[in-house]
């Protein structure tokens, strides 16, 4: 059984900062196997977090996905982990909240 957890925002500005904003914070965060793929209409970064030892949490996986929605963007973060731990989920919630702070302090945009 997988945990999920989810965030999003609404996000007014160039496409290009968003796309920075994602990739600054995958690459500050240290994840690997760093994934970026382009849509007609947004993208979709993905990164793993790496294995720590000496916590009951398991790496995550995480998707950042960003669509046009009319004038601004629409942005979904995705963390989730298989298998989990009692504390997972607890922990996945805490890394996507992370994520979309890291991505709010890089980006030059306004956020909706």
């Amino acid at each position: 059984m997988a945990k999920t957890a989810y965030t999003g925002f609404r996000f007014e500005g160039e496409k290009a900062d968003l796309e920075t904003a994602a990739r600054k914070a995958v690459e500050y965060m240290d994840f690997k196997n760093k994934r970026k793929e382009v849509l007609e209409d947004g993208f979709i970064y993905s990164a793993r977090e790496k294995r720590r030892w000496l916590t009951n949490n398991h790496p995550v996986e995480v998707a950042i996905e960003a669509k046009r929605s009319g004038e601004h963007w629409a942005v979904l973060i995705e963390v989730s982990c298989y298998p989990v731990s009692f504390t997972q989920d607890a922990h996945n919630r805490q890394r996507a909240l992370e994520i979309k702070e890291m991505i709010l302090s890089f980006a030059m945009g306004r956020v909706l």
